[in-house]
């Protein structure tokens, strides 16, 4: 196996600590959908929660493990846009 490292990270160094809080957070509660997770990692009510999720491209009830790198960037840039 190669691992070749991407020309432009995906995620900034700022973003780094966050990032990993976001995922860290998320797979710490796999079992639960993606809203309850938004809600709970960032005190959000459901409507909140879902129209941070529909604009990053993330289905209200997708669990964590089924999401890509580039989903849970886009959440967490919505989150530190609010």
């Amino acid at each position: 196996m190669r691992i070749t490292p991407l020309a432009e990270p995906l995620v900034s160094t700022e973003e780094e600590r966050p990032f990993r809080t976001l995922v860290q957070g998320a797979f710490g509660m796999r079992r639960k959908q993606m809203r309850r997770v938004v809600r709970s990692l960032y005190a959000l009510d459901a409507e909140q929660a879902d129209a941070l999720l529909a604009a990053a491209g993330i289905e209200p009830a997708d669990r964590p493990e089924v999401l890509g790198v580039e989903q849970f960037v886009a959440l967490l840039r919505g989150v530190r846009q609010r």
